[in-house]
Order: C-alpha cells, then sequence, then structure tokens
C-alpha cells in the first residue's frame, strides 16, 4: 500500500485531480462507463504525470505573486507598518523572536529607515518558527494553513493550463452537440455536463486569482505568526 503525505495530497494531487475531474465526469455522462473508461484512464493517467510538475508551477507563479504582495505574507506581518496585530501584541512576538535568533528587531523607525536590512531580519525570525513549528499534532492549524496556501498557489500556477484544457473540453462538448448522431442521450445528461463545464471555467476563470492565493497565505503567515504562544 502506497502511503501519500497529507500535505502532498492536498497540495499537489487535488490541483492534478481539479483538473482532470470534469473531462472523465464528461467522458463518463456522455459515452457511458464502458465507452469511457479507456480516455478516462489517459487522463487521470495525464493528471497524476502533471502532478509531478505542479509544484514547480506553483513555486514559479509564488515569484511573481511575491512581487506582486511585496515579499513572503510572512514576513510582511512581522513588520511594523503592516499593522495586522496590535502595537502590543507585535511587540511581545519581537521581543520573544529577538531573544531566539540573537538579534535585536528593528523598531518602526529603524525599518522605514532600511526596510531591506529589516525584512532580513524578519526572515531570520520566520526561518526559526518554521524549524520550531514541525510538530503537525501540536501545530496542526499551521500545517492545516500551509497545506491550503499550497494548494491554492499551486492551483493558481497551473490557471493557464488549465483554462486551455477547459476550452477545449467545452469546445469538443460544443461540437459533440451540433453534429453527433447519437440521440440516445437525455436532454438531462447534456445540461449536467454543460453545468459542470460552466461551473469549472467559471472557477478557474473568476475564482482562481491572485488574491485567493494571498487570503491563505495571510491565514497562514498569522497562524505561524500566532504559534508563538505555544512555544513560550
Amino acid at each position: 500500500m502506497i502511503l501519500v503525505d497529507s500535505y502532498v495530497f492536498k497540495s499537489r494531487i487535488t490541483p492534478a485531480i481539479i483538473l482532470g475531474f470534469p473531462a472523465v465526469f464528461c467522458f463518463n455522462i456522455l459515452f457511458g462507463l464502458n465507452s469511457a473508461i479507456v480516455p478516462s484512464i489517459i487522463i487521470i493517467v495525464i493528471c497524476f504525470i502533471i502532478e509531478q510538475i505542479i509544484r514547480d508551477y506553483g513555486k514559479k507563479a509564488e515569484i511573481t505573486l511575491l512581487k506582486e504582495w511585496g515579499g513572503y505574507p510572512t514576513t510582511l506581518l512581522l513588520r511594523h507598518k503592516t499593522r495586522i496585530f496590535d502595537d502590543i501584541t507585535l511587540q511581545r512576538y519581537h521581543s520573544f523572536l529577538g531573544t531566539k535568533v540573537g538579534s535585536s528587531i528593528p523598531d518602526l523607525k529603524t525599518e522605514r529607515q532600511n526596510l531591506a536590512k529589516a525584512d532580513k531580519i524578519y526572515n531570520s525570525c520566520i526561518e526559526w518558527l518554521k524549524s520550531n513549528t514541525r510538530d503537525k499534532q501540536k501545530f496542526y492549524l499551521v500545517f492545516q494553513e500551509n497545506t491550503n496556501y499550497g494548494l491554492r498557489r499551486n492551483i493558481y500556477g497551473i490557471k493557464h493550463i488549465a483554462l486551455v484544457f477547459q476550452i477545449i473540453l467545452s469546445i469538443s462538448f460544443i461540437f459533440f452537440i451540433l453534429f453527433s448522431t447519437n440521440n440516445g442521450i437525455k436532454t438531462v445528461y447534456l445540461s449536467i455536463v454543460a453545468f459542470i463545464l460552466i461551473i469549472d471555467l467559471f472557477f478557474w476563470g473568476f475564482v482562481v486569482k491572485s488574491k485567493w492565493v494571498k487570503k491563505a497565505a495571510i491565514e497562514y503567515a498569522r497562524q505561524l505568526i500566532t504559534s508563538i504562544d505555544k512555544l513560550k
């Protein structure tokens, strides 16, 4: 029995499943299970091959996202100017992290004067936090939000591939309706397929956006930083 890590399954395999599901579903609805089994298997195999490179696409997309966001949200949340946390809470987190990384945490004035230097210290703090919150049971929410971020980032990374794939699938469905000689397919089945394709195109076109990924990234950053309260 092959055991798949839950992070790998959710962040890499799930995007492949989301990508391939509409095609498999449509083939089975339109052609029946027996006729669609071979193309369905082919689609599934292709998706699992894509799974091997999904992380690479996600990491590549992440570079663009970080430029847009102005850095890793984990670093942004430690900045004074971001103001996600109130001043007292942020000071408490800064004081704790400063003792762990052996460096004085910049105050607001110092941060404004040299943001790049301040970010290097914040990044060091985040690396320390990551290395000390790897216990999935003790820091379950950190693990969950990191997984959610990985899922959304990787889905965003294959957005263009998915849109091309879904457009081709939709065009194929239209041609099937127009030129198919198989009149035995019930209208309700055709309606179901059309509904699935519309929902799928809506998801990739209007849901999978930078702000959708950033929302998960911010929540992961928040959980990681607030895990300090468990480390004290």
